[in-house]
């Protein structure tokens, strides 16, 4: 298992804070933060989730999920 810190964007992204998780994925980590099955693919207007791994302080490696169609 992975350490992830992930946002929920329900809302717009910025007002949430970001939570640590333990996953095999990083979709993993956002549907468990989330509590629904996201999408790997979507548009702007559907972000829900952004996802990092722990310690990427720079959030160069960053996974946006969408909500379910």
């Amino acid at each position: 298992m992975s350490a992830f810190q992930v946002q929920d964007c329900k809302g717009g992204p910025g007002k949430h804070p970001w939570i640590k998780v333990a996953a095999q994925s990083a979709q993993e980590a956002a549907e468990k933060v989330c509590g629904i099955k996201l999408r790997d693919r979507g548009k702007l207007g559907e972000l829900r989730a952004r996802v990092v791994r722990d310690g990427d302080l720079a959030r160069r490696e960053t996974d946006f999920y969408a909500d379910p169609e």
